[in-house]
């Protein structure tokens, strides 16, 4: 399907229609089964939708048009979902990192947190692939 008649498919859509993101549910279950999001953190079906905002525009169409036609997450979706996901019930740590990223280019402080933020980023991102596998 064309990527035009995708967006337009899934603008159409009323919220009442879209339906329940079961695939994107699936793995927020199996993160937070994990441990890798908080257990107090209960995630609506318009939760999971916006953590795939998190996303490129492209990805985000994909998983979206993926829960309207049923077909299943790729494991080049499921792993940028689980990340998004992670960000999402992690807002304290995303905003450190973007605000770590800012500061790199000002300080030496700022520069040296920011590396730190990133290998931290690259071992949870670790973590959530092999989850979600």
């Amino acid at each position: 399907m064309r990527s035009w008649l995708r967006t337009w498919l899934l603008a159409n859509l009323s919220a009442a229609r879209i339906p329940a993101p079961t695939q994107v549910r699936a793995i927020a279950d199996t993160l937070q089964t994990a441990g890798e999001i908080p257990t107090g953190c209960a995630l609506q079906a318009e939760d999971l939708y916006m953590a795939c905002q998190y996303l490129g525009t492209q990805q985000n169409i994909d998983v979206r048009h993926r829960s309207v036609t049923g077909r299943k997450l790729t494991k080049p979706l499921r792993e940028p979902v689980a990340w998004a996901l992670w960000q999402f019930a992690h807002p304290e740590w995303t905003t450190a990192y973007l605000l770590a990223r800012r500061a790199s280019k000002e300080t030496a402080m700022g520069s040296i947190r920011y590396a730190e933020l990133k290998a931290e980023r690259a071992s949870i991102r670790g973590r959530l692939a092999a989850l979600v596998e």
